[in-house]
């Protein structure tokens, strides 16, 4: 698998032998400001215990301006395989037991590196997700806010913040990594731990791992096509996994508290039904949509995106 992604492997030189973290970053060369942004704050870290992985998903022209200011390798893909095969590439590469993904137009915070390793102390962790503060005061933020930034109390909760979340690298191995699919991967990659045996309170949710992060593309456009097939892919979802929908309310309970405490009436329905990925009209059209037009054919799609699928 390797050998057929693999383009080029660049790694700079650095003293540090062994590490307590492997940071993921995966990018392309279009977004080489957000990416040298996020490499400058994981500078700033409260801890210097950790290596960054970063994956170029196909492009020749990449240059990050920090490269050399981290223990860094630099992975090159052949061509963009996307978000997924390419932060599974990288974890290939990971030297600590402890892997972490990032996005590369993500601030982490300062003791984002230190928070992860701590979380993953207690002896039955084995995945953590973390907090997600918005870089811009804007009123759609503040909506969903619950979604990102579920409170100060360390908890069970889904893998739905991959752009900030850890994993035993084994683990993570043992159990074929993300599932190539653009929506909800974090919530699938859960699912797929609990059923391999592994107890809901072992992947925690962990208040203190912080990446600043806007909730919402700043453009309508993509926020509307992403709520679209985010419906489409639940869909899926659903259809791979009947049960899906009462694993992920298993959740609910935990979050009831936050909710009140966030705001009215209003805030408790947006953000009970944006977990879901309903409540924009977009996803509701996108979810009916698949269920009227695609049938065997989007089946068929699936498999080709990932042959795991069946």
């Amino acid at each position: 698998m390797a050998e057929e992604f693999q383009k080029r492997l660049e790694v700079s030189s650095f003293n540090m032998k062994s590490f307590n973290l492997s940071i993921v970053i995966v990018t392309v060369s279009s977004r080489s400001t957000e990416v040298n942004r996020c490499l400058e704050a994981l500078q700033q870290q409260s801890v210097n215990s950790f290596e960054v992985i970063l994956v170029e998903n196909g492009s020749e022209n990449f240059k990050s301006e920090m490269a050399g200011e981290l223990p860094l390798t630099l992975l090159r893909l052949r061509k963009n395989y996307g978000q997924m095969i390419a932060r599974n590439e990288g974890a290939k590469l990971a030297s600590a037991d402890i892997v972490c993904f990032v996005d590369d137009d993500a601030i982490p915070g300062a003791q984002f590196v230190e928070s992860h390793i701590k979380a993953h102390k207690s002896g039955n962790v084995v995945a953590v997700r973390g907090r997600i503060l918005p870089v811009a005061q804007r009123s759609v933020n503040s909506l969903v806010k619950g979604c990102f930034d579920l409170g100060e109390e360390i908890k069970p909760a889904l893998l739905n913040a991959e752009g900030n979340m850890s994993i035993k690298k084994e683990v993570f191995l043992k159990v074929g990594g993300f599932r190539n699919i653009p929506f909800h991967e974090g919530i699938e990659l859960t699912y797929r731990l609990i059923k391999e045996g592994f107890p809901q309170d072992s992947i925690i949710y962990f208040p203190d791992a912080v990446v600043y992060h806007d909730y919402f593309p700043h453009s309508n456009f993509r926020l509307l096509s992403k709520n679209f097939f985010g419906g489409m892919f639940l869909c899926e979802l659903h259809r791979l996994y009947p049960k899906i929908f009462e694993f992920i309310s298993s959740y609910e309970e935990g979050r009831k508290e936050r909710r009140e405490i966030d705001g009215g009436y209003m805030h408790k329905i947006f953000n009970k039904f944006y977990f879901l990925s309903f409540f924009s009209i977009p996803s509701k059209v996108g979810f009916v949509y698949r269920n009227l037009f695609f049938g065997k054919g989007w089946r068929e799609i699936m498999r080709r995106l990932d042959g795991t699928f069946k």
